[in-house]
This record gives structure tokens, C-alpha cells and sequence, in this order.
């Protein structure tokens, strides 16, 4: 799930993971000052509770962090490494955080140029929430005036005008009511945690279970049954 989503981001055909905007909402000075996941290979977790299984054999993706522009870049693709994706993140409070990609630098005119997802981190764990879409995305998107919305070439609402505070909260509330839906369906989240790829599925370790386990906390928290 976690290299799918990514590289549907990658070749922006990203409706199940990433929202839409027209406005910055990463610039340099506001991205999160150091980094929150540490560099390495992040890999996918089989498991709802422990004991977890880290799959490491397959789908892991490298993701390295530069200082001086505050950015991460993951390798989408070992054999190419040429095939990246590079993010902004902003931290959005209480371990959810909003990274930002420019899906296809050659299309700046593109309505929506900038591309968000949102993720929750802790420690050297993250997961990836999925993104309101059709009615729920349209619903919270009527509570929010103070945005303009528009529609892209799919008829995806994105975000054509606003605040950055206030898209930022909406952002947030949306991740909220994702995580109420996924309760709602019984969906799991979708963990990566830092391994060595290659190697061969194992159980969690201590450390690796106690930053998956803040995860699913941080998400509890969020959006409380």
C-alpha cells in the first residue's frame, strides 16, 4: 500500500491518496525544522496489534532527508533511481503531518501543481491515511467558506484559493473524519516502519512495535470511537 500510493502520486493518477492544491502550503521557512522519520528503508507491517510483521523482502522504499531544503526524498523505484519522489512536510500538530510534492515541475501552469497527503509519524514509523473522496470530500468542503474549491480534470475538488492556516485545519478535520470512515469500513492502517530491505520478514522488534503501537495511538487520539 505505501509504494502504491506513492508511486500513484509519482505519475499523478493519486485520487485515492493526495488532495489537490493551487496554493503552497510548504513553503521553506514553515516545513517541520528537522526531520521526523530518520533515513532508511521504510517498510510495510502485516498486523492490527502485536505481534507486527515487518515485510521487508519486497515494496520497501528508501527515504533520505536534506537539511538544507527540509525535504525527504523517497526512491519509488530500486532499479531506477532516478524514479523519486521528493516532499515538503508541515507538521499539522499531535504527530499528523502534511508532506507536499510538485508531481510534474515541467506543468507549473497545472491548476492543481501542488500535491498533499496526509501521513501520521512517530518515532521511525508513519502511516499514510487515505483522502476524503466524491460526497465525503464535497461535505466537509461546504463547511469551509473561507476556501475556494474548484474542480480538476477528473472532477476531484481541490484547493483553488485560501489561507494556509485554514486549509491546513481542514486538512486536519479531514484526516479525522478519514479515520472515522476506516473504523466505520474495519479498514487497518497503512504502517511503514524502518528496516533493511531485502531481508527477510520478521517480527517487530521492541522498538518497532512501540512506534507502531504510537502510531495507531496517535490515530486513536485523533478521531477517539
Amino acid at each position: 500500500m505505501i509504494r502504491k500510493c506513492l508511486a500513484a502520486l509519482a505519475f499523478a493518477v493519486a485520487g485515492a491518496c493526495t488532495y489537490g492544491s493551487a496554493v503552497d502550503l510548504a513553503p521553506l521557512s514553515e516545513r517541520i525544522p528537522k526531520q521526523a522519520v530518520s533515513t532508511g528503508d521504510f517498510c510495510g507491517v502485516n498486523g492490527d496489534t502485536p505481534p507486527f510483521t515487518v515485510v521487508s523482502s519486497s515494496d520497501c522504499v528508501p527515504v533520505t532527508w536534506d537539511q538544507s531544503t527540509r525535504t525527504y526524498t523517497v526512491v519509488l523505484d530500486p532499479d531506477d533511481p532516478d524514479d523519486i519522489l521528493q516532499v515538503s512536510p508541515v507538521s499539522l500538530g499531535g504527530g499528523l503531518y502534511l508532506p507536499q510534492s510538485v508531481v510534474d515541475p515541467g506543468e507549473p501552469e497545472a491548476p492543481d501543481h501542488f500535491q498533499l497527503f496526509l501521513v501520521i509519524s512517530h518515532g521511525d514509523a508513519f502511516a499514510l491515511l487515505p483522502v476524503l473522496e466524491d460526497q465525503d470530500l464535497a461535505d466537509l468542503a461546504g463547511g469551509h467558506a473561507a476556501i475556494t474549491f474548484a474542480e480538476d480534470r477528473a472532477g476531484r475538488l481541490f484547493f483553488a484559493a485560501g489561507d494556509r492556516p485554514d486549509i491546513r485545519a481542514f486538512l486536519r478535520e479531514a484526516a479525522v473524519r478519514s479515520l472515522r470512515l476506516m473504523t466505520e469500513k474495519g479498514d487497518a492502517l497503512s504502517i511503514g516502519v524502518r528496516d533493511t530491505a531485502g531481508s527477510s520478514d520478521h517480527p517487530a522488534s521492541d522498538m518497532q512495535t512501540r512506534d507502531i503501537d504510537a502510531v495507531q495511538k496517535i490515530a486513536r487520539d485523533l478521531a477517539p470511537a
